[in-house]
């Protein structure tokens, strides 16, 4: 990644301020620390749209649901099914989460021309941690559900209630068999060292276009 002058200060979103990094490019690009939770991280994104916001790109991480990936892989969901509650009241009921389409296409030449693997496909937002059991993660491995998340279909959802361009980009974080009793592979390294690449990548990306 290139270095860039930016300047900081403080989003004042409705539940809590959150740190803003204002980039000085040709158009202006602010970096929103985002929060845990659909709820939290729709009120960030719904004040960030209010003060101007004309496109986002969500980066964040996801617990891997597909047996074939591992801790530190990349995923661009196509869509993203909600089981989150706060996109019910900007979208009906049966209907997933979708990205902008020529944004996913556009970021993901940018990524092969840059040698960054990735995978395509379904994941899962949820806000029910304690009811994701073996047996559901079993039907979302059927499903072919690469990961899940907390905030990505809502934040997509809220995005084309108000008519602004969105994607999302996930890390994998953690994996595990499912069995009962099997161990929890997390993060560490590897994920620290591919999140900082992604995130680089993506910014490069922003502020190229």
């Amino acid at each position: 990644m290139g270095s860039y002058n930016s300047k900081r200060g403080k989003l004042p979103a409705f539940l809590e301020k959150r740190p803003l990094y204002t980039l000085a490019a040709t158009n202006p690009i602010s970096i929103i620390e985002g929060a845990y939770s659909a709820p939290v991280a729709v009120d960030v994104l719904e004040t960030a749209i209010a003060y101007g916001a004309k496109q986002a790109f969500f980066f964040g991480i996801c617990g891997g649901i597909s047996g074939e990936l591992s801790i530190g892989d990349v995923i661009i969901p196509d869509e993203i099914l909600r089981m989150e509650g706060t996109s019910y009241h900007y979208k009906k009921a049966g209907v997933h989460a979708k990205p902008d389409q020529k944004l996913v296409r556009e970021f993901c030449r940018f990524l092969e021309e840059n040698g960054q693997t990735y995978v395509r496909g379904k994941t899962v937002t949820t806000d029910g941690l304690y009811r994701q059991t073996l047996n559901l993660e079993r039907h979302w491995q059927k499903e072919e559900i690469l990961g899940v998340d907390m905030e990505m279909s809502a934040l997509l959802t809220v995005s084309e209630y108000h008519h602004v361009p969105a994607m999302s980009v996930l890390v994998v974080s953690d994996v595990h068999q499912l069995e009962e009793g099997a161990m929890w592979k997390w993060g560490g390294a590897t994920r620290r060292a591919s999140k900082k690449r992604i995130l680089d990548l993506l910014l490069d990306y922003i502020i190229s276009e």
